[in-house]
């Protein structure tokens, strides 16, 4: 069997946003919003995978405050079969992304 060493993934959507519903209280903007990522992994070793990603989101109505682009590096390393140490460096830029921050955790398959 031959293993791949390399993965790509992409995904796009997209979100309808807004509610005028509530009355006053209501968010009055309205609009779509596109949102795209795509990801590289490389599997390093049988338990260490690191990767890029790259998302974003674009509407045309800046008063909605969807807009954003961000970036991650990082990857996961295998503690057992089911439990991953996972980890992460997250920048981004526009209203609804992070400027910079870190990401930890542990993934538990059941």
């Amino acid at each position: 069997m031959i293993a791949l060493r390399n993965r790509l993934t992409a995904n796009g959507g997209l979100l309808f946003s807004g509610n005028e519903t509530t009355g006053a209280l209501g968010i009055r903007a309205r609009g779509l919003v596109f949102t795209a990522g795509a990801s590289v992994v490389r599997q390093l070793t049988p338990k260490l995978d690191l990767g890029f990603e790259v998302s974003g989101a674009h509407a045309r109505n800046l008063d909605l405050g969807k807009g954003r682009i961000q970036f991650m590096f990082g990857g996961n390393y295998s503690l057992r079969e089911n439990l991953t140490f996972d980890f992460g460096i997250v920048a981004g830029r526009d209203v609804g992304s992070p400027r910079a921050g870190v990401q930890l955790g542990l993934s538990l398959d059941f």
